[in-house]
């Protein structure tokens, strides 16, 4: 489940056109904080390092050390003293190995420093006019899967209910309260982007995407359960149809 999670954040990172996943302003502190890489949870025990290059390649970091703080680890590359001679403005990429037991793993973090801490790039804009249209078609399918009928046309008479047409707009509800998840879903990545890659609020940041990642988990139950629900209603709509295609009196 990990891996298809990480699959899934890997791949909107893309679709956002950023590999850089944080920025940082020169002269200014700089703390790398690695969520935990193993596929079980990390703990007091486990031990990570990390190798960071420099954006000409070169090896700045060379197997250091990480503080533990159990759900992450840290490791202050520049702190405030750092002078701004001394600060090479570009890409970084850094590489964190985890060991916890026999369970190795590993992970690639890029980010850059440059002169105003956050994106260059104009992606940030791009977020902006991407987030409008998804929210809309969210609020759209929303209201539809609202207005739309479900129920089955049922005659309410004095011998009891009789169902005299079976309804098929159930379905398209079904489909239009995913498709509003999966809006949701994405809209809460653009904002995650937009908080990243513009706005600059690290803690702010670090919500969203805790957010983002809770909800990219319960994707695959929710799929599951409008599946399972899909698939009960087909079976009673199909048995409601041939009863009523034989004359009987389905209730």
């Amino acid at each position: 489940m990990k891996k298809i999670i990480l699959i899934m954040l890997v791949l909107f990172s893309s679709l956002a056109f950023a590999a850089i996943e944080d920025y940082y302003e020169a002269g200014e502190r700089v703390d790398l904080n690695i969520f935990c890489v193993l596929d079980t949870a990390c703990n007091a025990s486990t031990n990570c390092s990390m190798t960071v290059h420099y954006p000409n390649g070169t090896n700045m970091v060379q197997d250091a050390n990480m503080t533990n703080n159990i759900q992450y680890f840290n490791y202050t590359l520049y702190d405030d003293t750092v002078s701004l001679d001394d600060v090479a403005l570009g890409e970084y990429t850094a590489y964190v190995y985890c060991l916890s037991g026999d369970e190795t793993d590993y992970a690639t973090y890029d980010f850059e420093i440059n002169n105003y801490g956050r994106d260059e790039s104009g992606n940030g804009l791009l977020m902006f006019i991407i987030i409008l249209p998804t929210i809309a078609l969210m609020v759209i399918l929303v209201i539809v899967g609202f207005l739309v009928p479900g129920e089955n046309k049922i005659d309410f008479g004095p011998d009891g209910n009789r169902v005299l047409e079976v309804n098929y707009g159930y379905y398209l509800k079904l489909g239009c309260y995913l498709g509003a998840y999966l809006c949701f879903w994405v809209s809460t990545f653009l904002v995650w982007q937009i908080s990243r890659l513009v706005l600059s609020l690290q803690g702010l940041t670090d919500i969203i995407r805790m957010i983002f990642i809770v909800e990219t988990i319960l994707i695959f139950p929710i799929f599951l359960i409008i599946v399972l629900l899909g698939f009960t209603k087909i079976m009673q709509d199909s048995l409601l149809s041939k009863e009523i295609q034989r004359g009987l009196p389905p209730r």
